[in-house]
């Protein structure tokens, strides 16, 4: 990012439920971390979408906005765009790029294949074994 920025606890989404809140992330540019249902409100699920989106990032070492030619950048103003570009031209590509582990996780991640927030043990049990597990395994 080139304009990071730290929030307090006025931005952040209580633990149940979620949230209708947007704060300052509104930023046109950046919407392609939002997943598309993001604008019915946050879930654990739709903010790992963001997560899956910055392990791309990290797995191709680069930003998603700098790979899209410039003709073409206003796309990602679309969260639906967005997804379908992430899921089916980067995610192919972080494959080959960091292995089979990775790409799986970050596929949980983007395809949101974790199970709703209602039940949290669930949840939390999901999310270790489709993504910090895999994870824990990648070595350099």
């Amino acid at each position: 990012m080139t304009d990071p920025f730290i929030t307090g606890f006025q931005y952040s989404r209580p633990l149940q439920g979620t949230t209708i809140s947007y704060g300052p992330l509104e930023n046109k540019d950046l919407q392609y971390y939002y997943h598309p249902d993001a604008t019915k409100g946050f879930s654990k699920r739709l903010d790992l979408y963001s997560l899956g989106i910055v392990l791309c990032e990290i797995g191709s070492w680069g930003l998603v906005m700098d790979w899209i030619p410039e003709d073409k950048k206003f796309k990602l103003q679309s969260r639906e765009w967005s997804r379908d570009y992430m899921m089916n031209s980067v995610l192919e590509d972080l494959g080959w790029r960091m292995g089979k582990q990775h790409q799986s996780a970050v596929r949980t991640l983007l395809a949101c294949r974790l199970p709703t927030d209602d039940d949290a043990d669930l949840f939390a049990q999901q999310f270790y074994e489709k993504v910090l597990k895999p994870l824990d395994v990648c070595t350099a």
